[in-house]
């Protein structure tokens, strides 16, 4: 029995230890692993028994041998022992399995009973819990019998187990599942009012109310606590653990908190005593190093310039900048706070929130989607979904349920309901009937529709633009379509119809129409639809520099206007063409590079091997096998001596010679000396160094601020830089003198709130309760 009881403990502990208190309707009854789950010997090895009998395996199955070595019966059996895989024999008799049903043995008789129970584990010298499926249905009745199947309580119980000497019962009481306790005799001890029971050790038990809170009991039926823990597990002969809020705390077997709930673990150490882990350790910071707050919680998120959102555990809730609450305190997920509004969680359903509590959205939904001013939530009713939208203050939009709302777009729901689609307004009124079998959004006054295999484009009247009679289309403006029907593609015009036929796939590219042949010939139409080269080129890049067309034929390139218009011809020379900027093109003519403007017009002479884009009326040119600069007017500004040589921005750019880099200004001084492994500029122009694996950081105007020896730094753009070393942080001011030791595991920085937070993470310590 130490080994059931052992056992057990641990299955049930660890339930209440992650919070899996239940209720149980009339509608679906919840069986422990213990009793549930089909059962057999844990190995294919031999297990001993009392008295010289075994268990022996034998082509998946089991059979009883005697002292003898001889099998008991003529039949193997499914499995041998008991439903929680423990083989103590209960006055010489022992549970066997054929069928998914359990019987009973007797070992010395040999006499087996017919397997009519799902399930039968022992309980004491002389009894044994067992259930079997009620009749006409999957409900399991659990009752009380002595090993030759005496009834000592009927099977009327939804659920029996072990709690020492008594038992943990469950029954329906006004059609609800509810728990209490009971002796062997069937005298209730505890009445049948509770949702849960768990025992603990001993005899103890936690009960858990329809409020899902926890209290101590004897199993003499003294309340030992009151109902205001979250769970109880227990630790050894004379320590419970609790729980309140996310929090652990020490509870005597008298009942008395001996650690009020404060820490984030409690455990034993090596030499049996108690230790706990506290909550990790947020200061709030200026960046003067000047203490705003101290919090002990898990994790803590700024909300808006007033509000944090408090983790712990699976706590969530809001509080002020001084920690006074302003949400209540119970497990609920916030999603990210938009414009004063979040989404939430709470017990599987989904609702909304504003920042101060108000509630903007019951959580009664199975999801939940914020837009910019609206929400979108889907319930589930019957078989079907019940889709609904609403303002920003909560107030439904919809008029009648959908079974599905799509995102506003240009000021339009999509709504689909009784199986087609149609439109709703912003106010929830129908603007468009539904009648289509699936809808895109609207997008400039145009929606694109299909019903019965065809596709067509409507207005926000819902008038036909593009009628509901091709296999695919693609809108290119408001005015002009590409449109597809059977084997055939079309250009199509709203006032026009069909303009352009064609065999050949047309598709829509950077705001211009492409043909493509088979072959791979390419030809170009602008956006009224009308052509601008004959489908007989073999490259095409549309709207390059949202101006310019580039073509190609036969391996020879030229380049168009956005018009259609030749700039340059195919036989002009031109070999390549890249990125623009500050009004140049990079061109590569008769294997030299320069620059032309838009009209083609060569600004910058191709005599250069290699080049690089304008910044700052300044571009990197090679010559000689080395990089310089010329300004715009084709001036030499630096001469060429880098190995490589970056674009220029706040006056400096970054050079190199062989694998070391420095930093330059316009007249080619070396504001940074040319010695690093590497130099990057980060998001706000200023500029990290590297030397090994070190990091230093230069200003955008190349002033050094700390030379490379930290391992990570985090430059805020707001003159405060997070430097780390050895997995602890600090923080620099921008003339490099240190405002916040580097003592935090962690620093970051909250802009919404405009102060630093810094984590410690905690250490173990001992707990002295005495006794």
């Amino acid at each position: 029995m130490k080994i059931l009881r052992h056992t057990y403990k641990n299955i049930l502990s660890h339930l209440v230890c992650f919070g899996f208190f239940f209720s149980v309707n009339s509608q679906s009854i919840t069986n422990p692993v213990l009793y549930g789950s089909p059962s057999a010997p844990a190995s294919t090895q031999v297990i001993n028994l009392q008295d010289g009998y075994k268990i022996v395996p034998e082509d998946n199955l089991y059979r009883i041998v005697n002292p003898k070595g001889k099998a008991i019966t003529s039949e193997a059996f499914t499995s041998v022992g008991w439903a929680d895989h423990s083989y103590t024999l209960v006055n010489g008799y022992i549970g066997y399995k054929n069928n998914d049903l359990w019987g009973l043995l007797h070992l010395k008789s040999k006499k087996t009973a017919f397997p009519i129970y799902t399930s039968i584990v022992p309980h004491g010298e002389n009894a044994i819990i067992a259930s079997k499926r009620a009749q006409n249905t999957v409900r399991r009745t659990y009752g009380l019998i002595t090993p030759s199947e005496k009834p000592i309580i009927s099977f009327k119980y939804n659920l029996l187990e072990p709690a020492g000497e008594q038992l943990i019962a469950a029954k329906y009481v006004d059609n609800q599942n509810k728990y209490g306790l009971i002796n062997k005799k069937d005298d209730v001890i505890i009445p049948f009012i509770y949702s849960k029971m768990i025992w603990l050790s001993g005899n103890q038990l936690a009960v858990v109310n329809h409020q899902n809170k926890a209290a101590l009991f004897s199993n003499a039926g003294v309340q030992l606590t009151p109902f205001e823990f979250d769970s109880i597990v227990n630790l050894d002969d004379k320590w419970h653990l609790i729980d309140k809020k996310g929090k652990k705390g020490v509870l005597s077997w008298e009942g008395k908190v001996a650690i009020s709930p404060k820490y984030k673990k409690i455990s034993k150490n090596s030499k049996g005593s108690l230790k706990g882990l506290p909550f990790p350790s947020w200061d709030l910071l200026d960046a003067e190093n000047k203490l705003a707050k101290n919090l002990a919680y898990d994790t803590i998120v700024s909300v808006n310039r007033s509000l944090l959102k408090a983790v712990i555990g699976p706590y969530e809730y809001l509080i002020d900048l001084k920690e006074n609450p302003v949400t209540e305190f119970i497990k609920r997920k916030f999603g990210t706070f938009y414009n004063g509004r979040s989404t939430f969680e709470e017990g599987g359903k989904y609702g909304a929130i504003g920042n101060y509590n108000e509630l903007i959205i019951p959580a009664i939904y199975d999801s939940i989607v914020q837009y910019t001013d609206f929400f979108v939530t889907r319930k589930q009713v019957s078989q079907n979904h019940q889709w609904s939208a609403f303002d920003a203050d909560g107030n439904k939009i919809n008029k009648i349920s959908y079974d599905q709302i799509g995102p506003l777009s240009d000021g339009y729901f999509s709504v689909k309901k009784n199986g087609v689609w149609g439109f709703i307004n912003e106010y929830g009124h129908e603007v468009i009937k539904a009648r289509f079998d699936s809808v895109h959004s609207f997008d400039h006054g145009l929606a694109k529709v299909f019903h019965k295999s065809k596709y067509g484009v409507i207005d926000k009247f819902g008038r036909y633009v593009v009628p509901l009679n091709f296999e695919e289309i693609e809108i290119l403006n408001q005015n002009i379509f590409v449109v597809k029907s059977y084997f055939n593609f079309a250009i199509y015009a709203r006032d026009r119809g069909e303009i352009y036929q064609s065999y050949y796939p047309l598709y829509i590219e950077n705001g211009f129409i492409v043909e493509k042949t088979n072959s791979g010939k390419l030809g170009l139409f602008n956006p009224e639809g009308q052509r601008i080269l004959t489908t007989t080129y073999d490259y095409l890049k549309t709207g390059f520099a949202g101006k310019l067309h580039i073509y190609g034929k036969d391996g020879k390139i030229g380049l168009l206007n956005r018009q259609g218009g030749i700039l340059l011809g195919l036989e002009d020379g031109l070999e390549e063409v890249g990125l623009e900027s500050e009004g140049f093109i990079g061109v590569r003519i008769n294997k030299k590079y320069g620059f032309i403007d838009f009209n083609a017009k060569l600004r910058v002479a191709n005599r250069y091997d290699s080049i690089a884009a304008f910044s700052e009326s300044m571009a990197p040119i090679y010559l000689l096998g080395k990089w310089g600069y010329i300004n715009n007017f084709e001036r030499l500004k630096i001469q060429p001596k880098y190995h490589s040589a970056g674009s220029f921005k706040n006056e400096t750019a970054i050079v190199g010679r062989g694998n070391q880099f420095g930093i330059i200004d316009k007249s080619g001084q070396e504001l940074v000396k040319i010695g690093y492994d590497k130099i990057t500029r980060n998001q706000f122009d200023n500029y990290l160094t590297f030397s090994g694996k070190k990091i230093g950081l230069v200003k955008k105007d190349g002033y050094e601020v700390l030379y490379p020896k930290y391992e990570s730094i985090n430059d805020l753009g707001n003159g405060n830089i997070i430097i780390g070393n050895h997995g602890k942080f600090g923080l620099v001011n921008e003339q490099g003198i240190s405002t916040i030791p580097m003592m935090y595991d962690k620093l970051v920085f909250d802009r919404e709130i405009g102060l630093f937070f810094g984590l410690k993470k905690p250490e173990w310590e001992n707990i002295n309760i005495g006794g």
